[in-house]
């Protein structure tokens, strides 16, 4: 997960966040129903950090742009950021440990009848988390 935050924020200077960093801040996050946002709220709580009620994104996107606009901050997964280390407008700061992470599983039912298929879905998930998570 990464601290996304606009270059004027003060804690752009830092290399790392830590979790006492967030203590007291109000975090941006998406609608109920996505699963980043029970976990993303469950960190920032266990930090003392607070959810801002003012807005829920519907999108990492939207999550993004609202940062990048100054009305608030928020946590982004490490996938979500790969494409955007380098954007002018936005520092991505990785955390201290403990980090929060996230762990992505796929289910199937018993006897699915095209196992191969997702055997190739999974493969082709972990090739690309190699590749593009060296971060």
């Amino acid at each position: 997960m990464f601290w996304p935050l606009t270059r004027a924020m003060l804690w752009q200077k830092k290399k790392r966040v830590k979790l006492t960093d967030i203590k007291g801040c109000h975090v941006l996050t998406l609608e109920d129903g996505h699963c980043l946002r029970d976990q993303a709220l469950g960190y920032c709580f266990s930090a003392g950090a607070d959810e801002d009620k003012r807005f829920q994104a519907t999108s990492l996107e939207t999550l993004r742009y609202m940062v990048a606009s100054g009305i608030g901050i928020t946590l982004l997964p490490k996938l979500s950021v790969v494409d955007q280390r380098e954007s002018s407008d936005i520092a991505y700061i990785p955390f201290q440990q403990p980090a929060p992470t996230r762990r992505i599983v796929l289910l199937i039912r018993q006897n699915y009848t095209r196992l191969e298929t997702v055997r190739e879905v999974v493969s082709a998930v972990r090739s690309s988390v190699k590749t593009n998570l060296k971060l």
